[in-house]
């Protein structure tokens, strides 16, 4: 038999491999926002 380990935080919420995701989903548009918004051209004065 294969027992299922479960971690709560303080019974707030379970920590699975759906909140991974979800974290890992977060990150990843958080990060995609930052880079289009870093990428701003430059304008030259001359």
């Amino acid at each position: 038999m294969r027992k299922e380990i479960e971690f709560t935080t303080r019974g707030f919420f379970t920590m699975d491999y759906s909140l991974l995701t979800a974290m890992l989903g977060a990150v990843a548009t958080y990060l995609v926002i930052i880079i289009q918004f870093g990428e701003s051209p430059v304008e030259q004065i001359n």
